[in-house]
């Protein structure tokens, strides 16, 4: 098993997240979800319920990794970070496969217990892979500076903006966007095209700033909750969106945004 840190630099999507004091913070948000159960799920077969029931030692050793670990490794140490203390079983890592999101805690222990129900199995010989094939992608990121003013602003000039953006980003409504102007977090990647976008289009009287994880910090008047969008089509990749750009240019409706690198 991989230490935290490991985790953080080899097998998190778009990981801005690491700064001082974000085991307090963002790593507590239910704004993280694991990538890869669709291969899990294929390799591991007959009833998953039945497998995990048998998991029940490795699931004990989990909740007592944090005791386990080697000393360097000072994240497991952490008072924010003690398995021990959290209620974690079948039933957190099945909502963690079915795509619910969670924190960045139960999100480490899922992996854990995705590597112990590859040991179980005759299909996965090499149990570490769930390593390369898993990946936490959070839901932790913001647009500073995007507030429901400049939203208001954008419905205002352009009514038709919110709707085409929603398009272009293959999101399912535009009611996405109104949760973001009131700071709720989004992934990486959706708030990177969202300002991108936005911010392509020339007739606006306003600046965006950067997109980011780190909350704002005291005295800034930037919305922000800790809490992310439960709106947010996760399930996007840069073909779909280029896809659907295309088709709003069919219409002669143009909207411009890139390609998203994905930060590992």
């Amino acid at each position: 098993m991989p230490f935290i840190e490991e985790l953080i630099d080899m097998r998190v999507d778009n990981a801005d997240i690491r700064f001082s004091g974000w085991e307090h913070n963002i790593a507590q948000i239910r704004g993280y979800r694991i990538r890869g159960f669709s291969w899990f799920k294929t390799e591991i077969t007959g009833n998953i319920s039945e497998v995990l029931s048998s998991c029940e030692e490795d699931i004990r050793s989990i909740l007592l990794a944090d005791g386990d670990r080697d000393d360097s490794d000072r994240l497991w140490h952490h008072d924010v970070f003690k398995l021990r203390d959290e209620v974690f079983g079948p039933k957190q890592f099945r909502d963690a496969a079915n795509g619910r999101p969670v924190s960045f805690l139960r999100a480490v222990q899922c992996l854990m217990l995705a590597e112990a129900v590859a040991r179980k199995s005759d299909r996965i010989k090499q149990p570490l892979v769930v390593y390369e094939k898993l990946r936490i992608e959070p839901a932790v990121s913001y647009i500073f500076g995007f507030t429901r003013q400049i939203l208001d602003q954008i419905q205002t000039a352009k009514p038709e903006f919110l709707g085409h953006l929603a398009v272009v980003t293959a999101q399912p409504a535009k009611a996405i966007f109104y949760d973001m102007a009131v700071g709720m977090l989004v992934t990486h990647k959706l708030a990177v095209r969202v300002r991108q976008a936005i911010m392509n289009e020339s007739s606006w009287n306003f600046e965006l700033g950067d997109v980011g994880s780190r909350p704002p910090g005291a005295g800034n008047r930037v919305p922000y909750r800790k809490k992310c969008s439960q709106l947010e089509n996760w399930d996007v990749d840069d073909d779909q969106v280029e896809t659907n750009r295309l088709a709003l240019e069919h219409r002669n409706i143009k909207i411009g945004i890139g390609r998203v690198q994905n930060i590992a």
